[in-house]
């Protein structure tokens, strides 16, 4: 193999791709995506607070306003705290909570229709035991103040309830605290710390998106390209002056590597938001997720993975795409190898919560799952030091079995016209080559 031939090939394949106005125009896109995700709670936060709910409680007797939270924060099993003294609330940026300076619902009613209040809430019943909520609106209430209004009004007619039945704050709080729950290593193992851990699943998550993302996406145009190149004749063209598989290996590193470069300027904006978000506190994946604490280990093997994964469905996808002379028959032709990917992705999905099963450590050394399970793996369990090289060694033995078996395929498909070949006719081509 002339690695010269291999080099202009691959120059070629990545100038063109990102000089390509498709390429440039979803770099853009993605990276104003990307940006705009960043600082999404910021832009949720900012809408709500332009769109403020103004609820007035009608609460006769007094039996639920006292005890309504003074935050939004409301927890799953209520913690009846002191009595408010403020007579308005203000419980969020969208949402404030006043009690009623008037009983007359009929008064209530034209602040509602004139806009002055979004809705009252009339407190029915004589004690707690029995108080019922009537929300009286213009409109129906959204599912987001809907869902605000009966947890705070429910966790508030809770508390008035414990105080009506003569419980007291502190025998209410022993009642609704959960036990701690600790978990500890056993004599010779290791536990992450919880956040790391939670990082570390977050972080997994997003980077096995992306390894699905450009196995399928870019193995797709490595198929693409084989086509195009056939259907212009410009493949008759190269193949007098370069050998098939110089052609093949050219190709999928320069279209790997033209995605690389799109995928670092999605990165670099992705991590500098969420820097500059962590930093004005405007985003709320900066509390998840501290780069700064990511081992480099694990960036390590997500680049290796994220190769070699790339490498072997590439390969396979250039094979294929070889054999078919117009686009449209691409998507027909490489369906096997996109139904492996959905289910291996699927599969990971599922791993990610069980990254110790019992299936999950033998699936891990079968080259097509090894780059997103022993991924997982490494960066949420702790297999065994060997456990990492023998899989990576095992994918490239792969990688390389199945770049020669596509190299015979690619070398008889880039001249086939016509008629898609069968699998036989394959077989007897791979047989000749």
């Amino acid at each position: 193999m002339n690695v010269r031939h291999v080099r202009l090939i691959l120059v070629r394949e990545y100038v063109q791709r990102v000089r390509n106005p498709a390429f440039v125009i979803g770099t853009i896109l993605g990276v104003l995506g990307i940006a705009a995700l960043a600082f999404l709670p910021a832009i949720i936060s900012f809408l709500e607070g332009q769109n403020i709910s103004k609820v007035v409680v009608v609460d006769p007797h007094n039996l639920i306003f006292p005890y309504l939270p003074k935050d939004i924060g409301v927890l799953p099993t209520p913690q009846p705290g002191s009595l408010p003294s403020q007579s308005g609330l203000s419980l969020s940026s969208g949402l404030v909570i006043t009690k009623s300076d008037t009983a007359d619902e009929k008064v209530l009613g034209q602040r509602v229709n004139s806009g002055a209040l979004t809705g009252y809430v009339v407190v029915e019943g004589t004690r707690a035991s029995n108080a019922v909520f009537a929300y009286h609106g213009k409109e129906r209430p959204g599912a987001t103040l809907s869902a605000r209004l009966v947890a705070l009004l429910g966790a508030a007619a809770t508390q008035a309830r414990l105080r009506e039945s003569g419980i007291t704050p502190q025998q209410a709080q022993t009642i609704f605290s959960s036990p701690q729950f600790k978990v500890d290593p056993v004599q010779g193992g290791t536990l992450k710390d919880e956040k790391s851990y939670i990082q570390s699943q977050f972080l997994v998550y997003v980077l096995l998106i992306l390894l699905y993302i450009t196995m399928l996406m870019y193995g797709i145009q490595v198929a693409m390209g084989v086509v195009e190149e056939k259907s212009s004749r410009v493949m008759e063209l190269l193949i007098t002056a370069i050998r098939p598989v110089e052609l093949m290996i050219g190709k999928i590193i320069g279209i790997g590597l033209a995605g690389l470069t799109q995928y670092m300027a999605w990165v670099t904006v992705g991590v500098a938001g969420l820097a500059v978000g962590s930093a004005i506190g405007s985003t709320s994946f900066g509390a998840i997720l501290d780069l700064g604490s990511v081992p480099v280990l694990m960036w390590f093997y997500f680049l290796l993975f994220f190769v070699l994964g790339y490498l072997l469905f590439a390969s396979m996808y250039a094979a294929l795409g070889s054999l078919v002379s117009k686009s449209e028959e691409v998507n027909g032709i490489t369906t096997p190898i996109t139904v492996v990917m959905v289910g291996v992705y699927l599969f990971s999905i599922w791993a990610l919560g069980s990254p110790d099963a019992v299936a999950v450590k033998w699936l891990s050394f079968v080259p097509f799952l090894t780059p997103m399970l022993m991924f997982i793996r490494v960066s949420l369990s702790s297999p065994a030091w060997w456990e990492p090289l023998v899989a990576i060694a095992l994918l490239i033995g792969a990688i390389a079995l199945f770049a020669w078996i596509a190299a015979k395929i690619y070398r008889v498909g880039v001249l086939l016209y016509g008629k898609r070949p069968s699998f036989r006719e394959i077989g007897r081509l791979l047989r000749t080559a």
